[in-house]
């Protein structure tokens, strides 16, 4: 799971990006002047493409877009190799872990490190970013400060039937607030924090 967020966050950010005008082919092509041997080294039967074949895709037309973002995926996923991880260890899961070739990861870090830079890292990400922990913060705060009060009946039950230490109990609470969607946890914050928002019949 860690290698498939890797590789999503790397390309289906840099679609993202792309069709957001937060990346365009200037910025891509500065940016591999010097780093085109990295698509060479990952060439194979299934992989041809050069750093320029891939801008030419990328900053074209939409499909022609999706297809090379398939494509780079595609690299990724059939290059995946088992590694040993602890070599102590008889159990598969704990002795292996999955990873990619030096020559596909160093090209993965590379598209990652243009996302991180042109997006992540962008002002109006890093304010989003930090509003929405702010806004998870302060729903915890709330629930944490009187939880049997607040809380749902579901999740108030799981709380009384924890075990008494605080760090058991905090527990359901950040359950409670990790499974929240967006949509429901801006929802919750308006209806506690915003005076004009909520009423005893709305229904999150």
């Amino acid at each position: 799971m860690d290698l498939a967020d890797e590789i999503s966050y790397s390309l289906h950010d840099l679609e993202d990006a792309i069709s957001l005008r937060m990346i365009d082919k200037s910025m891509w092509m500065d940016y591999f002047s010097d780093k085109s041997h990295l698509f060479e080294a990952c060439q194979r039967s299934s992989f041809d493409l050069t750093a320029e074949d891939v801008a030419d895709k990328l900053f074209g037309r939409s499909y022609l877009r999706k297809e090379c973002i398939g494509t780079l995926v595609h690299l990724m996923i059939t290059s995946v190799t088992l590694q040993v991880q602890h070599p102590d260890f008889k159990c598969g899961m704990l002795r292996y872990k999955v990873a990619l070739p030096a020559e596909v990861e160093a090209l993965r870090e590379a598209i990652f490190s243009l996302v991180e830079d042109k997006v992540i890292r962008h002002e109006n990400v890093q304010l989003l970013e930090f509003k929405g922990q702010k806004l998870i913060v302060e729903l915890f705060n709330v629930l944490a400060s009187d939880p049997t009060r607040f809380l749902p009946a579901e999740t108030c039950k799981k709380y009384r039937e924890a075990e008494k230490a605080d760090d058991k109990k905090m527990r359901v609470i950040s359950d409670y607030v990790s499974g929240m969607t967006d949509e429901y946890a801006t929802r919750m914050y308006e209806k506690i924090f915003v005076p004009r928002k909520g009423s005893i019949f709305d229904r999150l």
